[in-house]
């Protein structure tokens, strides 16, 4: 093998045109050259750039990518390929042109200079460099290669070219040349979306000296995923929806619409040919009843298909319309499923910001129309990952319902804590017997709401047990153990609705007449007949045209309505005036008749009767026993009913003062003169 010339034999590289395609010589030797030039020189500027400039990536901000793996493969196989060509040309040919030569070595080089720049994007990045994908010099890069590649289907015709595939040598250049087609066509577009870059988090734009602060936060970036991410699992829960399972009406209406849909394409395609069967009768001179008869079609299907747009004739109202239920159907589903859901994560609160950025250029309806597609599109993502969003507290996979039998409560050697290393109930047992009534008591923030919670079960006890008629609550279906709960909390909900279905809501199968029994239980009735429209009055929002008391007595009738075996009263009395209390303190007494009843007091005078009181300081029951014995202790019962019953005192003498003074005020001046100096 020797190089006896840069070209070969009687052609200078200055003929750019040879034989109908572009000369060998000159096309592998402008290609390298260029190549080389860019990789080498302005990705020598790239490199220093992003060496001074540039802040090294941590590991966990970098993506793990296959397809960037791939565009290693592909990079460093181009390298291979250039090396590779070049000794087959020189093991197979006993003269070899010296642009061969020049094009193995110079693309050599620039496919390496390439792969040391890829790798570079990926393990450092720039801080004030707020664009995403790769460098201008890489996308350029690989553009050209790709584009010269495609420059060989110039010299399709060309004998000097390996299209004819006549011999074994134009064979070899043609497998070589595809796999270099292929990988440069690969790279060029896999570039574009970039896959290795590391996804630079917000905190890297926002603080430039401060890294990894928000780790926790950061986690998973969802917001870079793609929205196809999941498309599968996505129909799969959509379709339940869309297809009305369990009702046969409307699942034939459902078929209906579709029929009446596929009516409506054939409809629009038979309109302009029956436009076209009338002009050419017409021309033709057809005899009239043939012209008539086919009018008259036309007229009927362009009643049918409507105002020209297929969106306001006939079979598009009738579907329209049939499709009403449905969607109600669909809707409502949807809503109280995640409604539900909603309720099970009560604990968590979702927020969903989103700007829309609005466009000059497209005209208002479409505007609209891609507006209200962007926003369907977010709500169903959103919609998605709330369903995805999992409860705390689970039933488990072969749990029972709660077999109530009288209703005995049972706290043992419970420890329970919201954040780890802060115990919030420290070795709690108790014990409340059927038809019993057992008041917590004790300083704010000493657990006494949050035995009433793990009672309810809104969270599980993180030792110990609680038990209802010897069972485990953690064991049994929440919706169960709930059924036989009934609370009366200490802040009553309402919603914007009437009196009627806001006491019925404690169970909404109840008739109008238990419902007026639950209220006359409750000690409401006779107030809410004074109201002009009686239990159609309107309570407006959150309940705000109702007095505290009234409230509180909406409350005690939903729970006498729902009839409950166990009654929680969470300081049900505390945010009422000593008046307001008395008055509702008998409606209390009827609901926690018979029943197995837990109260959270704040005021001592409610819970005088109670059969057993408990005690809580510090996560712990200090003390229990009945009202007189825990006096009898002078412990912290006691000292806290010293304080309470010495500032209603002080409360009362404050009283007394004041109306002694306004009293004084209404007398004439000469009594009140007679009454200082006597």
């Amino acid at each position: 093998m020797a190089i006896n010339s840069y070209c070969e034999v009687n052609t200078p590289i200055s003929h750019t045109w040879l034989d109908g395609g572009i000369s060998p010589c000159f096309y592998f030797t402008l290609v390298p050259t260029i190549l080389l030039s860019i990789a080498f020189l302005l990705g020598t500027i790239h490199y220093i750039f992003y060496q001074k400039y540039g802040t090294a990536m941590e590991p966990k901000f970098i993506p793990r990518s296959r397809l960037y793996g791939f565009q290693l493969v592909l990079s460093v196989l181009l390298l291979l390929l250039s090396i590779g060509g070049m000794v087959w040309q020189a093991a197979s040919a006993s003269e070899l042109p010296g642009y061969v030569v020049l094009y193995g070595c110079f693309s050599t080089f620039a496919w390496a200079w390439a792969v040391v720049l890829l790798r570079v994007e990926r393990r450092r990045v720039l801080v004030m460099d707020r664009t995403t994908g790769h460098s201008t010099v890489l996308l350029v890069f690989w553009a050209l290669a790709f584009s010269s590649e495609n420059l060989a289907f110039i010299s399709w015709f060309s004998p000097h070219w390996w299209w004819g595939l006549e011999n074994n040598q134009q064979q070899v250049q043609f497998a070589l040349w595809l796999m270099r087609y292929i990988s440069t066509g690969l790279l060029f577009f896999i570039g574009l979306n970039a896959p290795g870059l590391p996804r630079k988090p917000y905190m890297l734009l926002i603080n430039e000296d401060e890294r990894d602060v928000e780790n926790n936060l950061l986690g998973r970036t969802e917001e870079n995923q793609s929205t196809w991410q999941g498309f599968r699992k996505k129909v799969r829960l959509l379709v339940p929806y869309m297809w009305p399972r369990g009702n046969i009406v409307l699942q034939l209406l459902v078929l209906f619409c579709l029929g009446l849909l596929g009516a409506e394409r054939a409809i629009n395609v038979f309109v302009p040919i029956y436009y076209k069967n009338i002009v050419n009768e017409l021309t033709s001179g057809s005899s009239w009843p043939t012209v008539c008869s086919t009018v008259v079609v036309y007229v009927v299907l362009k009643f049918l298909q409507g105002g020209g747009a297929g969106s306001s004739g006939f079979v598009s109202n009738v579907r329209t319309f049939m499709w009403i239920k449905v969607q109600q159907f669909t809707n409502r589903v949807v809503q109280v499923r995640l409604f539900a859901h909603l309720q099970i994560l009560y604990r968590h609160r979702f927020c969903c910001r989103f700007l829309p950025v609005k466009g000059t250029f497209p005209p208002h309806c479409r505007y609209m129309l891609a507006q209200m597609i962007q926003n369907s599109f977010i709500d169903m993502e959103n919609m998605f990952k709330l369903f995805e969003e999992e409860e705390e507290v689970k039933d488990e996979v072969n749990a029972g319902n709660l077999l109530f039998k009288l209703g005995k409560v049972e706290f043992e050697n419970v420890y329970f804590s919201y954040l780890s290393g802060k115990e919030i109930l420290r070795d709690v047992s108790f014990t409340v017997l059927p038809g019993q009534t057992v008041a917590l008591v004790g300083p704010s923030g000493s657990g006494k709401s949050t035995i009433v919670r793990l009672l309810f079960r809104f969270y599980d006890v993180h030792g110990g047990c609680v038990r209802i008629d010897g069972q485990d609550i953690s064991k049994v279906k929440q919706k169960s153990l709930r059924s036989h709960i009934g609370v009366v909390p200490q802040d009553t909900v309402l919603f914007n609705d009437t009196i009627r279905e806001n006491i019925r809501y404690g169970r909404i199968t109840a008739s109008d007449q238990e419902v007026e029994e639950a209220a006359a239980a409750a000690d409401i009735h006779d107030k809410i007949m004074t109201f002009p429209d009686g239990y159609d009055t309107q309570v407006g929002e959150r309940g705000l045209k109702l007095s505290g008391g009234e409230k509180q007595r909406v409350a005690i009738a939903r729970t006498i309505l729902k009839a409950p075996q166990i009654v929680l009263l969470d300081e049900a009395t505390s945010a009422l005036d000593t008046q307001t209390e008395r008055n509702i303190q008998a409606s209390l007494d009827k609901v926690c008749t018979n029943r197995t009843t837990v109260v959270v007091a704040h005021r001592l005078s409610t819970i005088i009767g109670a059969d057993q009181i408990l005690v809580v300081s510090d996560g712990r029951i200090a003390e229990r026993g009945r009202h007189e014995e825990l006096l009898l202790k002078g412990g912290l019962y006691a000292d806290m009913w010293l304080r309470q019953q010495q500032a209603h005192d002080s409360d009362s003498s404050s009283d007394t003062e004041t109306k002694d003074r306004k009293s004084e005020k209404l007398q004439p001046p000469s009594a009140s003169l007679a009454h200082h100096k006597h």
